[in-house]
């Protein structure tokens, strides 16, 4: 699962294990406005404002609860090995990517 919901940490005990994908402002600001995204949201200026504000909030809040903190910034290959090394640190069944 990934994405956020303003309930969410509310049910941050039915995991197993919670990765937290973070990003730098720019890289945030930058994956917002790229119009080969499908979804329009955080293209306005508003938008961005609360975007950088719930991350805060999110980053703060699973890092509290003992997130696992990955950053999203990173080449796509570096963090789905990232992920993949954290689900099985955890004893959790991970594909074979082979």
């Amino acid at each position: 699962m990934s994405g956020t919901a303003h309930n969410m940490f509310d049910h941050l005990g039915r995991f197993d294990l919670v990765l937290l994908l973070s990003m730098d402002k720019a890289t945030l600001e930058s994956r917002l406005a790229d119009t080969s995204r499908e979804n329009r949201f955080g293209r306005t200026p508003e938008e961005v404002a609360w975007s950088h504000a719930w991350r805060e909030i999110v980053e703060s809040r699973l890092t509290a609860v003992g997130a696992v903190s990955i950053d999203a910034g990173q080449a796509i290959e570096i963090v789905v090995d990232e992920v993949m090394n954290s689900c099985a640190r955890a004893g959790l069944p991970v594909a074979d990517r082979g």
